[in-house]
């Protein structure tokens, strides 16, 4: 048998595998400690397991010894970012909607929610425009305009 741990969130599960095995035997292994393994990236002697591929499982095999070590890895949800071209026309697209949802009368108890131009008080979308899909628009292209004006720092224009 050969010994290995996986290691997570300092947390280290002890487990055992025939000395002959195999990738089933290995993914069986890990659903038993770990149910979801696509939601993990698994990481021995620096090189990371394909545990759904067979020829890459063959190469890496010899990697695993009694007392290996394998760092587990949670992937980190979501993707990347909408294009802003993309996202400025959904907006577009449902503005007109979004606009005749909006009350028209400015009194105290709803004054003007629209970031002003003169005093620059910013206040949240959610308290102008009703609907929650709209809303999370605009905080999304907000949040990749802040993005893009902070990237710059991190281009490297130097050609290398």
């Amino acid at each position: 048998m050969i010994n290995i741990h996986f290691t997570n969130h300092n947390r280290n599960y002890l487990a055992q595998l025939p000395q002959s095995f195999n990738l089933n035997d290995l993914q069986r292994l890990i659903i038993r400690y770990f149910k979801n393994p696509f939601r993990y990236r698994f990481v021995t002697a620096g090189k990371e397991l394909d545990l759904f591929n067979n020829e890459s499982f063959v190469h890496y095999q010899s990697l695993f010894h009694n007392g290996a070590n394998i760092l587990v890895l949670e992937r980190m949800r979501g993707g990347g970012y909408v294009e802003i071209e993309i996202l400025t026309n959904i907006i577009l697209s449902d503005l007109e909607q979004a606009l005749q949802q909006i009350a028209t009368i400015n009194d105290l108890e709803r004054p003007c929610q629209l970031k002003c131009m003169t005093c620059h008080q910013k206040l949240p979308y959610d308290r102008f425009f009703i609907s929650p899909d709209f809303v999370r628009s605009l905080e999304s292209l907000t949040d990749i305009y802040e993005l893009m004006r902070n990237i710059d720092c991190q281009i490297c224009r130097c050609g290398s």
